[in-house]
């Protein structure tokens, strides 16, 4: 007896396990939508955010006519004079600081070995207007002055380190915006040094920050 034929597969059951085969991948892969970019599309696209992120933060730093915006440069600190006839112009560490305990605004800033300080007391700490620091004026003015040069150098009315003093000052704050702000000005003085000897201070300027 011949052995029976081995019976194949029916066509209908091949077909059923294909379609098996191709639902499986298309879900695996994310589909035809996920290829697309359709609404079925699997996990969000990390890389994407993070790239649109970045693309809104540097528009929100530009323009309106796509320039990048840069924010101005602080202005510089500076106390400007002519000593005699010399122009001078000391635009390091200059400040206005005041000390509420003795109502003192003290008005500093030095070039190199040089150096100048303008002191007012009592003085409300928002002040303007103008100050001639007379003896009958109800606020003071002492501008202490160091030349660089004096060795050992001691003037009465000031700290240890300045060579000349004020005999006579004049003093207008035009503006000042206190703390955090700047304090701007004008001034002038009649200076000595320790000997008595006189030196015109004139066209003073300052404009520095309230520290």
């Amino acid at each position: 007896m011949r052995p029976e034929p081995r019976r194949g597969r029916s066509p209908l059951r091949h077909l059923v396990s294909l379609l098996s085969v191709c639902a499986l991948a298309t879900a695996a892969c994310g589909g035809e939508d996920a290829a697309d970019g359709g609404p079925d599309t699997a996990a969000p696209d990390v890389a994407a955010d993070v790239a649109a992120d970045a693309t809104s933060d540097a528009t929100s730093d530009a323009t309106s006519d796509g320039e990048v915006f840069v924010p101005p440069l602080e202005q510089v600190s500076r106390i400007a004079f002519k000593l005699g006839s010399v122009s001078n112009d000391f635009n390091l560490a200059a400040s206005a600081e005041f000390t509420s305990g003795t109502m003192l605004l003290k008005l500093s800033a030095s070039k190199g070995t040089r150096s100048i300080e303008i002191n007012l007391e009592p003085i409300d700490p928002f002040a303007t207007g103008h100050f001639d620091g007379a003896p009958t004026s109800e606020v003071g003015i002492t501008i202490c002055y160091y030349d660089g040069v004096t060795a050992q150098p001691q003037v009465e009315g000031c700290l240890v380190g300045f060579s000349h003093v004020s005999s006579a000052a004049d003093l207008t704050i035009e503006s000042n915006g206190g703390l955090g702000n700047r304090i701007v000005g004008s001034f002038s003085a009649t200076l000595e040094d320790a000997l008595g000897q006189p030196v015109s201070l004139t066209e003073g300027t300052f404009n520095v920050l309230y520290k």
